[in-house]
């Protein structure tokens, strides 16, 4: 997996030492509750290397529409070079690559082009600026940046204040930390919030303008 750039001599790295894959599917994709229903509307901010998006394209047999928001076009021209880990990263390498070809960053393309029910919008720059750009409702939010102490704007409360009205009235924002101020931050932006699966030795949280189908938090 990629590190992040190195902050006071740490790193991080993009995905759990667990399994990518097995962290896209069980924090973002399988508790987004969104599986088998026929319209999805998904925003992926930090998507990387479109692992959570293609988890998601995993479960949806429907008309499925998904806006990929990433900071790095390196990082998503460095996904075309991966070996697909999942059929689906297939349909989110042909967004990508359209993407990369529309702004001159690539000049050829190689996948298959995307089946009608499927759309997948890429934006590339930074999240606080794109959010005006997008069109809600979602049902779904994957929040997945580097941590808290390396991406702190991206967990303030001003910015999950905005997430939270681009959520529709039954969706969920989904991200792998259970830092005690990205919770507070969530509350104060109007949320309930749940316990996310674990994966490794902690859960994440999940939030919503609802309490329904949430999971209490744990104690620890």
């Amino acid at each position: 997996t990629l590190p992040s750039q190195r902050i006071n001599d740490q790193q991080e790295h993009m995905h759990s030492i667990h399994g990518a894959v097995t962290e896209a599917r069980e924090k973002f994709a399988v508790p987004s509750g969104l599986e088998g229903q026929d319209e999805v509307r998904v925003l992926d901010l930090c998507s990387g290397l479109g692992y959570n998006a293609a988890a998601l394209l995993e479960q949806q047999p429907g008309r499925v529409e998904v806006d990929l928001v990433e900071y790095s076009p390196q990082t998503l021209a460095a996904a075309l070079l991966l070996p697909e880990p999942m059929p689906s990263h297939q349909l989110v390498k042909r967004a990508i690559e359209d993407h990369l070809r529309g702004v001159g960053y690539l000049r050829y393309q190689t996948q298959p082009p995307l089946p009608g029910n499927i759309k997948i919008r890429v934006h590339i720059g930074d999240a606080r600026q794109l959010l005006p750009e997008l069109t809600p409702p979602y049902q779904a939010v994957f929040l997945d940046p580097f941590s808290p102490s390396k991406s702190p704007e991206l967990y303030s409360a001003e910015f999950l204040e905005h997430l939270s009205q681009l959520l529709s009235p039954t969706g969920r924002i989904l991200t792998y930390t259970s830092a005690a101020p990205v919770r507070m931050a969530l509350v104060m932006a109007g949320l309930e919030l749940g316990e996310g699966p674990r994966v490794g030795r902690r859960g994440g949280t999940i939030a919503s303008p609802t309490r329904s189908k949430l999971n209490a938090l744990s104690d620890d």
